[in-house]
């Protein structure tokens, strides 16, 4: 008798359906026994407290920047530079990573070298939903010299993060003053600093 048919939303049949490569062969994509997650080492006990002191004190100096703009006695930079000290302090464990947390990163840094070769999407490559200037980003950091890897990967991420935050915050302190610019980033901050799921 016939295989029974799978609907088109029942996760099984993406997870398990072998899928032919250019060479012919069939490839079984792996089953994935961590409930959609990559299976990430444990922290160890010096360095998950050395994360929670450093998070900790950005979220005290980010809330002091936004009350003391508040209060009218702020410097110019300190609430921008706290926020992006915050981002920083929340983010920087999954550097200490060696390899993927997401295969999204992997399909990033396989189509930036293959845009190394022919920088012309949908030709070289289908860059999917995500589109080519993710890869273009990491691109550019090949071209600056460094290497490309996951952890440069992160690094450039981060760095799009902190140039986003900044230029968010002078046009949200042009438009409504500090108070409001503080106030209305402190909670994006957060969001990327505590993010911890790996999509």
């Amino acid at each position: 008798s016939p295989p029974p048919r799978r609907s088109l939303l029942h996760p099984a049949r993406y997870a398990l359906a072998p899928a032919p490569d250019r060479m012919g062969t069939r490839v079984r994509i792996r089953a994935n026994r961590t409930n959609g997650r990559l299976p990430i080492p444990p922290m160890p006990a010096d360095l998950l407290a050395l994360y929670w002191l450093l998070l900790g004190a950005a979220v005290v100096l980010a809330c002091m920047a936004v009350l003391l703009d508040a209060a009218g006695r702020s410097l110019l930079w300190l609430t921008p530079v706290s926020l992006v000290l915050l981002l920083v302090a929340g983010r920087w464990p999954g550097y200490l990573i060696p390899g993927p947390l997401n295969p999204d990163e992997s399909l990033m840094l396989a189509q930036a070298i293959k845009f190394g070769e022919d920088w012309l999407p949908w030709r070289s490559i289908d860059p999917g939903t995500g589109g080519p200037v993710n890869s273009y980003v990491l691109l550019a950091v090949e071209a600056m010299g460094l290497p490309l890897g996951f952890p440069m990967a992160r690094v450039a991420a981060l760095l799009c993060l902190c140039i986003h935050l900044l230029l968010s915050y002078l046009a949200m302190r042009k438009i409504g003053g500090p108070v409001a610019a503080g106030l209305a980033l402190l909670p994006a901050a957060a969001f990327f600093a505590f993010a911890t799921d790996v999509d």
